[in-house]
């Protein structure tokens, strides 16, 4: 087996059928928490539970990026 690194491998990753549908799946758990909270909320509440579902999914998507230094290899 032949180890190639890969400079694009970032990039791959994200645009890569699996892990779009993890980030998918995490969008629609982080926003059915805030359901409840959006139906009844007005115009002005729904903007601040729309930045708390963006810092919710921010932060918890870095859980399933890899860290900054990691090295990306395609094995052939």
């Amino acid at each position: 087996m032949k180890l190639q690194f890969v400079a694009d491998g970032k990039w791959r990753l994200r645009s890569s059928e699996g892990f779009r549908a993890r980030e998918t799946e995490l969008y629609k758990a982080i926003c059915g928490r805030f359901t409840d909270q959006l139906s009844t909320a007005g115009f002005s509440r729904r903007l601040l539970i729309r930045i708390q579902i963006f810092i919710a999914y921010r932060s918890e998507r870095r859980h399933i990026l890899p860290s900054r230094g990691a090295l990306y290899f395609l094995s052939r």
